[in-house]
């Protein structure tokens, strides 16, 4: 065929393999896999996979596509085998902590979760909060929040619950796990009533946070000056206060002449 027929070579290796599978002759099949084309190896890999014969897979991974293909089937054997053989044999391979970076980045978390109980502990709390990760991406914000505590990253749990404008559960996580993250919540809280225009709650929230410059930078951006002057005045030092009146008298100057309605209209809704 080589001689006669080369357009057909690689099809005939093809065919052969997959006969010589079929009859269990895997070391022949090996060879006509690995001869079929480029990526005949990986067919081979493949092959001995299905019969779980792992170390002839790892043995030919590794050979044709080096110490990451090895690796890859490595954690396939381990993943097969579970439990402390599969502890073992990714410490053989010194692999262990790839391993478990490769088992969340893939979404294997119930293995990821077992071989960090049974060999390295101090990886549990990063497998939960990758976990809490996952499972906020697929909008299960009540089980990513727990892994999230689990996982002692609790803020996260609550940013989360921010980012999604759940007050309720953001506050409860804060104050239950991470007080210091109520600040997050009520910014949050005030950021969502001022764009909603409910500039009284907002500006109720922000204080609350102890963040009048966070007041202030709103009611600036929205052109609300008397306001951003008022809480100036009320809650922050003198020469924040006096920057703001500079900027304010900059901003009327290059607004030209208005009538005194315009200048004294009402600031706060």
């Amino acid at each position: 065929i080589k001689q006669y027929h080369p357009d057909t070579l690689e099809e005939t290796h093809g065919l052969l393999a997959a006969e010589c599978e079929g009859e269990k002759q895997f070391n022949a099949a090996e060879q006509h896999y690995i001869n079929s084309d480029d990526a005949g190896w990986k067919k081979a890999v493949q092959m001995y996979c299905r019969h779980d014969l792992w170390e002839d897979a790892h043995r030919v991974g590794r050979e044709h596509g080096g110490d990451e293909a090895g690796n890859q089937v490595a954690y396939r054997w381990a993943k097969f085998l579970g439990g402390d053989s599969a502890v073992k044999l990714l410490t053989k391979f010194s692999i262990l902590d790839n391993a478990i970076d490769f088992a969340c980045d893939n979404h294997h978390f119930d293995f990821a979760f077992d071989i960090s109980k049974m060999a390295v502990k101090e990886r549990l709390g990063g497998v939960h909060c990758k976990y809490g990760n996952a499972l906020e991406d697929e909008g299960k914000f009540d089980e990513a929040a727990e892994h999230f505590v689990i996982g002692g990253q609790p803020k996260e749990a609550v940013l989360m619950y921010v980012h999604n404008r759940d007050w309720e559960n953001a506050r409860r996580v804060a104050e239950n796990h991470h007080p210091d993250s109520l600040t997050d919540v009520l910014l949050g809280q005030g950021r969502f009533a001022f764009e909603a225009k409910e500039y009284t709650k907002a500006e109720a929230f922000l204080l609350r946070a102890q963040r009048p410059d966070m007041a202030v930078k709103y009611y600036k951006g929205a052109g609300m000056w008397q306001d951003a002057l008022r809480i100036a005045k009320e809650y922050m030092p003198k020469k924040a206060l006096a920057q703001l009146q500079k900027e304010y008298d900059q901003h009327m100057n290059a607004q030209g002449p208005r009538s005194a309605e315009e200048m004294l209209a009402p600031a706060q809704a």
